[in-house]
């Protein structure tokens, strides 16, 4: 065999599909935090930024409220905006990997049908970035009555990520590593008001949340070459819940472990700078009082050893074989872990290219503080144009970087005031290039009823 056949053969793992049985329910709820959870902060669209939004047009999809003084789109009738609107059942679904995409993908879709799939960790020197959610805002209502008005929303949402370096992937040498794992899962109440003072309009929405769930462990993994291929991954992880996962029945007898809820604030200001200019200015979630939670569930074990492993051989099989033998038993008790929702603030324009509602241009950009991240903070920015017949058809289309995924979406919208229905699609990834190469998508839907 050459040494270029060699090379290629060490680099390669060969994995078989098989779905390894997990005696430990607690690793499967952490993994069910990280992959699967109940809802998602995943569409940006959901937790009222404007660059999603345009403002001038009053979309309600999270209850957001509207002035009703809609521009005319330069369309033979104008749909009124409703004064009473009842909104259902908006759901929002998402995925962005590394794995995914029709040409820079890891894996593609065939892959997954085989019963054999190659990975070639060359592939992986960049390492592994991983977002999956769903989004649901279950009802909401709204009066708009013109100069004012007022509604009530309620949302679930939650935050999951996983970011695997390239070190340990690569099998490049690596000490004591820290890989970007969390997750957390949210429900809450929240109030909307807007009014306008002359060319202002103001919006001011006070929330109140629960925290249901919150996991951010402590992970740690080692490769040393230098001493026989040793590989090691130890984690120590703390996954905080609203009820004792070992005897939920135990809240009644002791109302205190119940989580105690969390308020912020969101905030916002538009100014019409003149007939076809408007700017924002928006504060979302910000920080008045944590979320608690008195829960815990902890548990810590390693994978892996001291013990140098045959990458050609049979040592990747008993690496992965042994997740069904994790070490130690979890241990429960209570504590105190406050939690607040990701703070953001973005700034934005409207533009009504035309002088009508027809075609707006909505550039922005703005922050996020995200304490489930390693790195809270984060830029965001992006573009979006708005097409408008009559405020009865409506489609919008962006480029937006928003919670560090780039999503290129198109929306649509089909309003007869009575009823309403909105739609989008959109591709996404935390790379550029890959979100327009299938490395991830997300659909949003949403049913709006009124006069």
């Amino acid at each position: 065999m050459s040494q270029a056949s060699r090379t290629k053969q060490m680099n390669q793992v060969k994995v078989k599909p098989e779905i390894y049985n997990m005696k430990k329910m607690p690793l499967l709820l952490m993994i069910c935090l990280l992959f699967l959870p109940l809802c998602a902060y995943a569409d940006d669209s959901s937790d009222g930024n404007s660059s999603d939004v345009d403002s001038s047009d009053g979309d309600s999809s999270d209850g957001n409220l509207s002035d009703g003084d809609s521009d005319s789109s330069g369309g033979p009738v104008d749909i009124k905006d409703r004064i009473f609107e009842l909104g259902f059942l908006n759901i929002n679904l998402g995925l962005s990997s590394d794995l995914l995409g029709f040409t820079g993908g890891r894996l593609s879709l065939g892959d997954f049908f085989k019963e054999t799939i190659v990975l070639d960790i060359d592939n992986f020197s960049n390492g592994l970035k991983v977002n999956l959610g769903v989004g649901i805002v279950p009802v909401y209502f709204n009066i708009n009555l013109g100069s004012w008005g007022i509604g009530v929303s309620t949302k679930f949402e939650a935050m999951g990520n996983l970011n695997l370096s390239g070190k340990l992937l690569t099998f490049s040498r690596a000490i004591n590593d820290k890989p970007d794992a969390s997750g957390a899962l949210f429900a809450s109440l929240g109030i909307n008001t807007f009014f306008n003072i002359k060319k202002f309009k103001i919006t001011v929405k006070p929330s109140l949340f629960y925290t249901i769930a919150y996991f951010k462990p402590d992970i740690s993994y080692t490769f040393d070459p230098d001493s026989g291929n040793i590989l090691k991954i130890e984690y120590d992880a703390q996954v905080y819940t609203a009820f004792p996962v070992e005897d939920a029945a135990s809240v009644l007898n002791d109302l205190s472990l119940l989580p105690t809820p969390g308020v912020d604030l969101s905030f916002g200001v538009e100014y019409a700078l003149s007939k076809n200019f408007d700017v924002g200015l928006e504060f979302i979630n910000i920080p008045i009082i944590p979320s608690v939670l008195k829960n815990y569930m902890q548990f810590s074990g390693s994978i892996g050893g001291d013990e140098p492993i045959d990458l050609l051989g049979d040592g990747m099989e008993s690496l992965f074989s042994s997740f069904n033998n994790i070490s130690g038993d979890p241990s429960y008790g209570t504590g105190r872990q406050e939690t607040r929702r990701p703070f953001r603030l973005s700034t934005w324009v409207n533009w009504r290219a035309l002088g009508t509602a027809f075609l707006t241009l909505t550039p922005m950009i703005g922050f996020s503080v995200n304490p489930l991240y390693v790195k809270e903070f984060t830029m965001e920015f992006g573009m979006n144009a708005r097409l408008n017949w009559s405020n009865m058809f409506v489609t919008t289309a962006g480029i937006n970087y928003i919670d560090r995924i780039w999503r290129n979406s198109i929306d649509f919208a089909f309003n007869l005031r009575l009823f309403e229905f909105n739609i989008g699609l959109d591709m996404r990834s935390h790379d550029f290039i890959q979100s327009w190469t299938g490395g991830g998508f997300g659909i949003n839907m949403g049913f709006m009823f009124g006069w």
